[in-house]
């Protein structure tokens, strides 16, 4: 039997209480809750989340071709490089900069 791909999160940073972190972790539990196999995986991770979050050498380890990844983009960095060499079905999530006088 086939197995349903997993849907994993990739950031560059995932802090503790971080909106973009809380929003990794709120999607993980919910697509787990339907069902997916999903991980979130991070460059640099918050030492509160370190049992929580995987690295990035990890990603490369686990990630499997029929996985969909989702990329959570809010700065630029060595990730992107990463991402874009894969096979797999990437979806972009932009996380938007605020301008200055807001």
């Amino acid at each position: 039997m086939k197995r349903k791909p997993a849907i994993h999160q990739v950031m560059e940073t995932c802090s503790y209480g971080d909106a973009i972190g809380n929003m990794g972790l709120n999607h993980r539990s919910e697509l787990r809750k339907y069902g997916y196999d999903s991980e979130i995986y991070a460059g640099k991770i918050h030492p509160l989340l370190s049992g929580d979050v995987k690295t990035i050498p990890q990603f490369n380890e686990e990630l499997q071709d029929d996985d969909i990844i989702i990329y959570h983009f809010s700065i630029g960095s060595e990730i992107s490089k990463i991402l874009h060499s894969l096979p797999n079905r990437l979806i972009l999530y932009y996380h938007n900069i605020t301008p200055p006088e807001f």
